[in-house]
């Protein structure tokens, strides 16, 4: 598999409500040099951020019902940006619409607090499963 300099990369972040996944992408954001705060976007379920070299675009999918509410947020239009990271949470309300090369984020909480569990994959199937 190849990105290129100018390729959008998609992540599909997945795991249960408190797990890490906002915390993550507050984590990308100041990677990216982006300046202002990064809120979880439960409510707005989209909420787009720029950076001096990359746009950021943050989806929260909790509240969809299904793949036709995921239509109407328009997040497909990310996908064509250059340079742009698309990070989804909640991405099993659709996960048809993510592109081939997406990269599936799994978190979980761990045994001790403040400790969280993270596998990646680029086939989600592999991260549904409970024996990792």
């Amino acid at each position: 598999m190849q990105w290129t300099a100018t390729a959008t990369v998609t992540l599909a972040l997945m795991g249960d409500l408190g797990s890490g996944k906002t915390c993550f992408v507050q984590g990308l954001a100041q990677a990216m040099n982006i300046a202002e705060p990064v809120t979880s976007p439960t409510f707005t379920l989209l909420n787009e951020y720029q950076g001096p070299h990359r746009k950021l675009f943050h989806a929260d999918w909790y509240r969809l019902n299904d793949a036709m509410d995921v239509e109407t947020l328009g997040l497909d239009d990310a996908l064509t940006v250059p340079r742009a990271v698309v990070a989804v949470e909640w991405p099993e309300r659709d996960l048809e619409w993510f592109p081939e090369k997406t990269i599936y984020i799994r978190f979980r909480l761990g045994d001790v607090p403040d400790e969280r569990i993270i596998n990646q994959s680029l086939d989600p199937v592999i991260l549904q499963s409970d024996n990792l």
